[in-house]
């Protein structure tokens, strides 16, 4: 169900090249600026969880 939804939301080629892995933080700032914060978010959700 998520994954219709968040399908349907997604630009298609942007789908495409997440699909792909080809992704970066430049391509997706442009796109999308709230993408790029998530993703710094989720990074520095990742260091916490390193550092417990």
């Amino acid at each position: 169900m998520d994954r219709i939804m968040s399908a349907s939301i997604a630009e298609p080629e942007e789908e495409a090249s997440k699909s792909r892995g080809v992704t970066t933080y430049a391509e997706s700032e442009e796109k999308e600026p709230v993408r790029a914060e998530e993703l710094q978010q989720s990074t520095r959700f990742k260091e916490r969880l390193r550092k417990r």
